[in-house]
């Protein structure tokens, strides 16, 4: 069985490669985010795991529990969280913007970490922003390739701990 940090907050039951159980996060990459998401909803909108934020969700037009490839829905941060957005991904000139499911799995971003299928269609499982200026150690980088399944470049160099992803190969 794979050695699990003493101080790991469960997240959910996810498969992944710590055996299928329940995935875990450091406590100390949790400080580290501002927003996660996995699989809970207030009324429409995403809610976040850690505290009581929520993406809010425009045109909700599935019932589960995680957000399919076809679906037309966009999301936009709390204007809060635009500082955040490193990528401009949520953003537009520090203004929160619609972002559909395309924009969600389009790229590898900074600060944005998108958990969808490998294979089409690519449904989004899972959602994490880091809080404004947080740096990332390279045992952060490795926490969020498991649990995120990022692409094995997704940081610019190789990553044994990554996934194949039939949109980044």
């Amino acid at each position: 069985m794979p050695f699990l940090p003493i101080n790991a907050i469960a997240i959910g039951a996810r498969g992944g490669r710590r055996g299928g159980g329940a995935s875990v996060l450091s406590q100390a990459l949790m400080t580290k985010i501002l927003f996660f998401w996995t699989d809970s909803f207030s009324g429409d909108n995403l809610l976040s795991d850690i505290g009581s934020s929520e993406i809010i969700t425009t045109g909700k037009d599935f019932s589960t529990t995680y957000i399919p490839a076809d679906s037309v829905a966009t999301f936009r941060i709390p204007v809060e969280f635009a500082a955040a957005d490193t990528d401009s991904l949520w953003t537009l000139a520090g203004v929160p913007k619609e972002v559909s499911v395309t924009d969600l799995v389009a790229y590898d971003y900074a600060s944005t970490f998108v958990k969808y299928d490998g294979e089409a269609p690519h449904h989004v499982r899972a959602i994490a922003i880091l809080k404004a200026g947080e740096g990332l150690t390279s045992t952060d980088r490795d926490e969020l390739t498991e649990y995120f399944q990022l692409y094995y470049l997704y940081f610019d160099e190789w990553n044994d701990l990554g996934y194949g992803k039939e949109n980044r190969e």
